[in-house]
């Protein structure tokens, strides 16, 4: 779905909807996929892209690594 929509951008104006671009890119690769070598290699390849854009998004989902705080030295404080 993911190499689907990203085809689909490159094919659909940045205006249309989302879902067309979704749809554009599905029937390109359904296209491709007919052919009988070819569509191997475009399904290798449209999965490759695929997993590669999810794997981005879940690790800018992640976000930044939490902070490591380092214990205080003994005594370093004065008493309040």
């Amino acid at each position: 779905v993911a190499s689907a929509w990203i085809v689909g951008r490159r094919i659909v104006s940045e205006r249309r909807s989302p879902w067309l671009a979704l749809l554009a890119g599905w029937g390109v690769l359904r296209l491709l996929a007919l052919i009988p070598v070819v569509g191997f290699l475009v399904g290798l390849v449209a999965t490759v892209i695929g997993l590669g854009s999810l794997v981005v998004a879940l690790w800018r989902l992640r976000g930044p690594a939490a902070p490591v705080l380092t214990p205080e030295a003994p005594g370093g404080a004065a008493p309040a």
